[in-house]
C-alpha cells in the first residue's frame, strides 16, 4: 500500500521516493519495485503521481489558508508588489502571468503551475502572484510548491 509521508514523519518502515516525474516513472522498470515490495504490482507511475499531487494540493491548501488566517499571505500583484518594497520573503508568479509581474524583486516563477489554479488553491478564480511573509511558512511553502511543480508533467497542472 502506498501511502505518501510529505512530511517524514509517518510511523514504520517506509522507502523515499523522489517526488519527480522522472523518478517516478523510472519505479515501473526499476529493481526497487521488487526489493522493497511495498508497491503494489500492479500500482503504475500515473497513480503514485496522482496520489502524490493530491497530498501535495492538499498540504498547500493547508499552509496557505494559514497563511491567509495569519495575514501573512498577499494576494495578486498589486499587492505581492505592494508588500515587496517592504520586504517579504517569496513571492510565486503563475507561469502564465503578465508583464506586470517582473517588479517583483523576490518573485519564483512556477513553471508549471497557472493563474486559473494558483487562484484554486486560495479559493479564487485566477491569481497571478501570491506573497508570503514570515520566513518559515514561506519556506513551507516554497518547498510544497517546488516538490508539486516538478511533480507535473510538462505543459500539465496538477
Amino acid at each position: 500500500m502506498l501511502v505518501p509521508d510529505l512530511l517524514g514523519k509517518a510511523s514504520g518502515r517506509g522507502i523515499h521516493i523522489c517526488p519527480n516525474v522522472d523518478c517516478i516513472h523510472g519505479l515501473e522498470n526499476n529493481k526497487l519495485r521488487k526489493a522493497h515490495n511495498l508497491i503494489a504490482q500492479n500500482t503504475t507511475a500515473a497513480e503514485i503521481i496522482d496520489r502524490l499531487n493530491s497530498e501535495l494540493v492538499a498540504r498547500l491548501k493547508s499552509l496557505l489558508h494559514i497563511a491567509r488566517k495569519a495575514g501573512l499571505l498577499y494576494i495578486g500583484v498589486e499587492e505581492s508588489i505592494g508588500a515587496d518594497k517592504n520586504g517579504i520573503p517569496l513571492a510565486f508568479i503563475a507561469s502564465d502571468a503578465g508583464s506586470s509581474v517582473s517588479k517583483l524583486k523576490n518573485g519564483r516563477v512556477l513553471e508549471r503551475i497557472g493563474k486559473k489554479f494558483l487562484g484554486s488553491l486560495i479559493g479564487i478564480q485566477s491569481c497571478a502572484a501570491l506573497g508570503v511573509s514570515k520566513g518559515g511558512l514561506a519556506d513551507k511553502i516554497e518547498n510544497t510548491f517546488m516538490k508539486l511543480d516538478s511533480l507535473c508533467d510538462s505543459g500539465n497542472e496538477p
